[in-house]
């Protein structure tokens, strides 16, 4: 009997947001108060419940294709250069989703100016909804989180007023002027305020998705992982389709095989925390450097977490480096706490891993992959009967990993087209 999956679509808008995030601490929460201030901003001017909707959303995403530290921190300055472009990488993130694919043009204007924004190509409605994006952004980046925000009230309207006509929409400027004279506006966006307004606000989207959306949704948020550099450009993808099969070898249900499908694609959602210059360091990294890679499933865990109905998903993803010795990490589960599914994603994430060329090596054969696996089984790292199924179907398995090396580098390689 299939299972009815249920999954709020916030709540993976939010984790998306929240992993977003974490590229840069300095930038903590920047996303969802950017999508707050668009909002506030919105309802100032009577916008209807649908555009507020479609605003926090594309608040909440409008920085997906800025996940490199450098770009995050350069998006500090007020005025700001060389922007564009992860713009729309952003577009091009959220396009691929079709269920958000309205939204992606919001995402390519958000730093345009009023002129650049008044071209014949650009309708109305997108134009001045990317306007009251690219407006909320630049007051998000003025707010100082050390200092009382009220205190910087007039400082922040001041610097924003000059620019009314020329880099933002008056009408949208006179907005928020007028709804920033109000103390509730101020403290709506700071602290856990911005997540109890939010909340309210999407409670009334009634958007929810099935088995099929959701790993479409999964596929976007592995792009977003893997994308950011061309070395893992392919992994979660890899993982998820070995994944996959691996659990129908090994007699899961075709439901679950595709929920794990689904696991093997946000496995590494917690890596959006790890530096480039780590994930692409051309030698071995230092011990500093592995404590901070060793923090990516811990981070996967929190993300996933939010997600209502996800819990199994969640443990999959999340405890792909756990041993069945309780050497693993983060969690250090035992033998008999780690289940079959979290089993299957430890094993294709470790077969993956070593056939994939790293920056500082070459990757592994197969066969001598499998030797490794072998071993781990011996020290009770790997469960046995797993390693075993991936041995007697490596050849399947590997041609599995090879086309999808084939087709998500042909994405990749479309994907940063022109760029």
């Amino acid at each position: 009997m299939k299972t009815k999956f249920h999954i709020p679509m916030y709540d993976m808008v939010v984790c998306l947001s929240n992993a977003i995030d974490m590229v840069s601490p300095t930038l903590s929460n920047h996303n969802k108060k950017v999508a707050a201030i668009a909002a506030l901003i919105m309802e100032e001017l009577g916008y209807d419940q649908d555009d507020i909707i479609r605003i926090i959303i594309a608040g909440s995403l409008h920085d997906i294709g800025a996940l490199s530290l450098k770009e995050r921190l350069n998006l500090l300055s007020f005025e700001v250069n060389d922007v564009q472009k992860h713009a729309e990488l952003g577009y091009r993130h959220v396009k691929s989703f079709s269920p958000l694919s309205d939204i992606a043009p919001l995402i390519r204007y958000h730093h345009f100016n009023v002129e650049q924004l008044d071209r014949d190509e650009i309708s109305r409605k997108t134009a001045f909804e990317s306007g009251v994006l690219h407006l909320a952004d630049r007051i998000s980046i003025l707010i100082k989180s050390d200092t009382d925000i009220i205190s910087q009230s007039r400082l922040i309207t001041e610097l924003i007023r000059p620019a009314s006509g020329s880099l933002f929409y008056g009408k949208a400027v006179d907005a928020f002027l007028s709804v920033s004279e109000k103390e509730s506006f101020w403290f709506t966006i700071s602290g856990n305020h911005i997540n109890r307004y939010l909340e309210s606000r999407m409670k009334k989207w009634k958007m929810f998705l099935d088995i099929d959306h959701l790993f479409e949704f999964a596929k976007l948020f592995g792009r977003v992982i893997d994308f950011r550099s061309s070395f893992t450009a392919v992994h979660s993808s890899r993982v998820s389709r070995i994944s996959a099969a691996l659990a129908g070898h090994a007699g899961m249900a075709d439901e679950n095989c595709r929920l794990i499908g689904i696991a093997g694609l946000l496995h590494d959602l917690g890596k959006l925390a790890v530096s480039s210059e780590i994930l692409e360091k051309p030698s071995p990294l230092s011990d500093y450097e592995w404590n901070i890679m060793r923090r990516h499933s811990f981070h996967t865990y929190e993300l996933l977490s939010g997600i209502e109905g996800f819990e199994t998903i969640t443990r999959w993803a999340a405890n792909h480096h756990e041993r069945l010795n309780g050497n693993g990490y983060p969690f250090h589960y035992k033998e008999n706490e780690i289940t079959q599914g979290e089993r299957i994603v430890a094993v294709s994430d470790i077969f993956t891993a070593l056939t994939e060329d790293r920056p500082y090596r070459k990757g592994l054969s197969p066969e001598d992959s499998l030797a490794i696996l072998k071993l781990m089984v011996k020290q009770n790292a790997l469960d046995g009967f797993i390693v075993e199924k991936l041995s007697a179907n490596v050849d399947q398995l590997n041609q599995i990993r090879l086309e999808a090396e084939n087709e998500i580098a042909a994405e990749y390689n479309e994907f940063i087209k022109d760029i």
